[in-house]
């Protein structure tokens, strides 16, 4: 019975979104459509409410990606496809700038959460993003899922973007490359 709930589970996932790739496999459908789906905007964000333990209320909306183009795949799979022809620093720039502009006026107190890899964020692109943010309360969470090639530099953007209101955090702890 296990067993056969399981394969309708992965078929049903492959049918909607296709098949799982592989960790580090780039789906080679989709990256001649790379260029088109940054060209046409063709992804919009989703928030995903985080709520606190203690009273329950209301306390981030994190930023999620999803993409608006047939073949329908994981957000993760568009993501490499983007990295493998060079243009994932574009993609990624592109989903927080569209995030934050779709965040532009959130409650009181709730604070935006951002989901860059460490290279976006070492960019001089990235800086004028989190100026676009003014005083609004946002956390960078930096992914483990990558690695980072250069911390100096990383640390060096960091301190330039830290102020007021800006948190910095690692996501995904120990799922990638923990240093």
């Amino acid at each position: 019975q296990k067993l056969y709930s399981e394969r309708i589970s992965r078929d049903l996932r492959d049918a909607i979104i296709g098949p799982a790739a592989e960790a580090d496999a780039v789906d080679l459908s989709l990256v001649p459509l790379v260029s088109g789906v940054l060209d046409r905007h063709a992804f919009h964000p989703v928030f995903q409410p985080v709520y606190s333990l203690r009273d329950g209320r209301l306390i981030a909306v994190e930023a999620l990606t999803r993409f608006d183009v047939e073949p329908f795949r994981a957000p993760d799979v568009w993501f490499l496809a983007a990295h493998h022809v060079g243009r994932g620093t574009d993609l990624e720039l592109a989903a927080i700038e569209a995030a934050i502009v779709a965040a532009d006026e959130p409650p009181d107190g709730v604070r935006l959460w951002l989901n860059p890899p460490p290279s976006p964020v070492a960019q001089p692109r990235f800086r004028p993003l989190t100026d676009m943010c003014g005083g609004r309360k946002i956390a960078l969470e930096l992914s483990e899922h990558a690695s980072v090639a250069d911390y100096e530099l990383l640390k060096e953007r960091l301190a330039r973007i830290r102020q007021p209101g800006v948190q910095i955090a690692v996501d995904d702890a120990g799922a990638g490359f923990a240093s």
